[in-house]
């Protein structure tokens, strides 16, 4: 089976990315910026799907503006106080109307988050939850060889070493290196000959629906998407998880664990 890498075998440091908003003007703890950031998913997902290419600084930008629409849903500005010409009822920077809600308009206001999360935002994914390595663990013990497929800049497998992640995978195929992203089933494709498996066989577990669950389904892999709190419900018709861990009551042992046959 295969796995997407990002917010699947490794979260965002959420608290990371809280204090760099925070020390760029916006008051926000990591309980609200996590929740800001796993609803943007779904409202980026469109645009994911769209793009001609995935891993771009427009894409980034969209991903930021959209989390910072959700911390600002109850009205605050960036300091806590109403500037007056900065903040219109009811409008995203997307020009989208969300009734009675306020968010910033000016691009100005936003630009100092903006490039401090760009600074830091190829090391944010390094959270390994606890479950990961016993699933990992397990999977292996009932049978099951393991992979990663991700659209990323080619420094995804430096990640997985430094996590220790990289000891449970045969291989990991990185959209930087291979010149071909997800959704693209060819970068499915390239897992399943490096593991010489069948694509009908494998499962994927990514975090987007337009890459990871259209792209798998392209190949004829089952995807399995991540969930951790209901943000997905109506936007994706995939098996939905909530932790990497509930793989486990979807795919039974392909081994007699005592006699490894």
């Amino acid at each position: 089976m295969l796995f997407d890498v990002g917010n699947t075998l490794l979260g965002i440091d959420h608290a990371r990315l809280a204090a760099t908003i925070r020390d760029a003007g916006l008051s926000a703890d990591a309980e609200a910026v996590a929740e800001a950031e796993m609803r943007a998913r779904p409202l980026l997902d469109p645009h994911l799907g769209k793009a001609p290419k995935r891993e771009t600084p427009e894409i980034f930008h969209r991903y930021v503006d959209l989390m910072l629409d959700g911390l600002m849903l109850d009205g605050q500005t960036l300091d806590g106080q109403m500037r007056e010409g900065q903040m219109r009822e009811g409008q995203t920077l997307d020009g989208q109307m969300l009734e009675g809600q306020r968010v910033p308009t000016d691009p100005a206001v936003r630009q100092p988050i903006h490039a401090a999360l760009q600074a830091i935002w190829q090391s944010l994914w390094i959270v390994k939850a606890g479950d990961v390595e016993p699933t990992l663990r397990e999977l292996l013990r009932r049978g099951y060889r393991l992979g990663c497929v991700s659209n990323s800049n080619g420094t995804v497998e430096d990640s997985l070493i430094a996590t220790g992640l990289d000891r449970f995978l045969e291989c990991v195929v990185d959209s930087g290196l291979e010149g071909v992203e997800k959704p693209n089933p060819r970068i499915f494709e390239i897992a399943a000959e490096l593991m010489d498996l069948p694509p009908a066989e494998l499962v994927y577990v990514g975090d987007f629906h337009a890459i990871d669950v259209v792209g798998a389904r392209a190949a004829r892999i089952t995807p399995f998407l991540m969930d951790p709190i209901g943000a997905w419900e109506g936007h994706s018709d995939a098996i939905r998880i909530q932790r990497l861990g509930d793989l486990l009551h979807f795919l039974p042992a392909r081994v007699d664990p005592k006699d490894g046959s």
